[in-house]
């Protein structure tokens, strides 16, 4: 009589590749059908829960806050980004470059060589004139180098292009201004830049030029991925230039559009006389303290970049008669901006920095055919495997 027992060891392998393959491709459908963060669509956006820290604005300022800040990380975890401005003059982005003979260095290459990893959030300056050549060429071999240069950088570059866009100082033809930021991005994708991601920046004050709403600068979802603000002014008085702060619509927009906020300027700004009297304690509750709590308690803020600079020291901006904003030069605010700087919540220089970026790492998107298809080979493979076993045991 025939033995009709099933060994179990026979029939493992098969009953093993359809458990694996039913995980693999539950797993992956998850992933893909539900994304872990609101901001699936934009780039180079920190985890859950994690906030980027960027210094700059200039090569002596972002050294003095490795240098007095953190000093080289040991009172402070380095920053994760480096602020750098530039120009189609293609400004600071192979040599040393200064506005004013005397002022701090717009330079890229320096920045690049003080640790790693690090990634670049750069600006672009557009003066108004140069927004009506852009789309007609003119500035296309700029254009084309600088995306050249860009590539040649193995990091997440934030490229801000005409930065606070909607600042009465730049006085932008919002017609204009889109044409020439969609122009500079969709010749950079042609040149097949992906370590970029475009920020659209607001100065997030009122008014606006021309009184209108930011939304008639927004160049289209498909060029933006993150929503950029300033932030300077905490609260708006009779003294003041500007009427009012935007930031609340940016929040909303950035809510609808499902894209992060980058604090892209910030810095403690004392423009008027009672302001500069302040220092310790009351210098910092004055300005830090509601910075901070602008950024933790509105979770599309996913990265914020301080400018450590003595604003009335510069030749360029010393007519803005903002104050020394360098952190070093309180002791109480430099003792309460490391302790900020230690806090889980911001995400700084680490091994596993441009990982926690998503840079070079292959999307679920990306994954999903080859994964599932083998997911679903191993299913069938098991079900092939103990068909043929049980009918050869029938026989």
């Amino acid at each position: 009589m025939r033995n009709r027992g099933v060994k179990f060891s026979t029939v493992l392998p098969f009953i093993l590749l359809l458990a694996v393959g039913s995980a693999a491709s539950v797993l992956v459908f998850n992933a893909f059908e539900s994304p872990s963060d609101v901001y699936s669509t934009s780039t180079f956006y920190p985890p859950e829960g994690k906030v980027l820290h960027i210094a700059g604005q200039a090569r002596e300022e972002f050294a003095d806050y490795i240098e007095n800040v953190t000093e080289n990380g040991g009172a402070c975890d380095l920053p994760g980004g480096a602020a750098f401005y530039t120009s189609l003059g293609l400004t600071g982005l192979t040599t040393p470059w200064t506005y004013i003979t005397g002022d701090p260095h717009q330079d890229l290459p320096y920045l690049a060589s003080v640790y790693e990893p690090l990634t670049f959030q750069i600006a672009l300056w557009l003066g108004s004139a140069q927004l009506k050549t852009v789309p007609e060429g003119y500035y296309d071999y700029a254009i084309d180098q600088m995306a050249e240069i860009f590539k040649s950088y193995d990091m997440p570059i934030y490229f801000r292009i005409g930065y606070e866009f909607d600042g009465m100082h730049n006085a932008y033809d919002p017609g204009e201004y889109k044409a020439t930021y969609r122009y500079i991005v969709d010749r950079f994708r042609a040149a097949d830049v992906t370590n970029v991601a475009y920020v659209w920046h607001s100065y997030a004050l009122i008014p606006t030029y021309g009184n209108l709403d930011v939304m008639e600068w927004y160049p289209g979802d498909d060029y933006v991925d993150w929503i950029g603000i300033s932030f300077f002014n905490i609260n708006i008085t009779e003294e003041d230039y500007y009427s009012g702060i935007n930031r609340d619509r940016l929040l909303e927009i950035a809510q609808e559009k499902q894209r992060p906020i980058m604090i892209c300027e910030s810095s403690a700004s004392r423009y008027r006389p009672s302001l500069k009297e302040l220092s310790g304690q009351a210098y910092w509750d004055y300005w830090y303290v509601p910075c901070f709590e602008f950024i933790e308690s509105n979770p599309e803020v996913k990265a914020f970049s301080i400018i450590n600079c003595d604003w009335d020291s510069l030749q360029q901006f010393g007519y803005l008669n903002w104050g020394d904003a360098v952190i070093a030069h309180d002791p109480v605010v430099l003792e309460h901006w490391r302790e900020k700087m230690q806090e889980e919540r911001y995400l700084h220089s680490n091994p596993e920095l441009y990982e926690q970026l998503g840079y070079g790492v292959t999307s679920s998107a990306e994954g999903f055919p080859l994964v599932v298809l083998g997911g679903i080979a191993a299913i069938w493979v098991g079900v092939i495997g103990l068909g043929a076993y049980w009918a050869k045991r029938r026989l």
